[in-house]
């Protein structure tokens, strides 16, 4: 790591067990979603689709925003969201994929509730814009290092999740449904 690298005040076992955590969390919803796709009633389908949802947006929230600790930055840094972050985060690569990993069940939940075409693209866009306001929410309470490659590996999760989730559920349905 170079002598200019972002300091944070926890413990990297503790970032992994969070990471770790929001991804079981994220698989268990998805399977959850994917159980509950063909439940009887509609109604309570409906209500514990849009409930898995917002839980797990809320969990995204708390750990990449409100319960980070606060970084130590190097002397001078600029914070803005465009500016060159090379060499600041250890290991970049892992950060990605760990970002597109939480937000992948995001994406398959955005996936199972949307019927149409123009709403799938609408909730994708919403999710797009959920991940611009965490780290803009990341940016004003100095939580982290709001950076435009979250939004775009966030948004990446996100359309890798929805992909998933309809391959998934068209397979079902091709074979499994009478």
């Amino acid at each position: 790591m170079s002598d200019n690298a972002i300091i944070f005040s926890y413990d990297t076992r503790v970032n992994n067990i969070v990471l770790g955590t929001v991804i079981g969390i994220g698989l268990v919803l998805a399977l959850l979603a994917f159980g509950l796709k063909y439940y009887n009633s509609r109604v309570t389908s409906e209500k514990i689709k849009w409930l898995l949802i917002v839980e797990y947006a809320v969990i995204l929230v708390l750990l990449t925003a409100i319960l980070r600790e606060d970084p130590i930055f190097p002397e001078g840094f600029d914070k803005t969201f465009f500016s060159d972050k090379r060499g600041l985060i250890g290991n970049r690569l892992k950060e990605s994929i760990a970002n597109i990993l939480m937000f992948a069940p995001f994406g398959g939940l955005l996936g199972w509730v949307s019927t149409r075409w123009y709403s799938r693209i609408l909730l994708l866009l919403l999710g797009i814009l959920f991940s611009f306001g965490i780290e803009t929410l990341q940016y004003t309470l100095d939580k982290g290092v709001a950076d435009v490659d979250d939004v775009a590996c966030n948004a990446l999760g996100l359309i890798g999740g929805f992909v998933l989730w309809s391959l998934l559920s068209s397979l079902y349905n091709l074979f499994m449904r009478p």
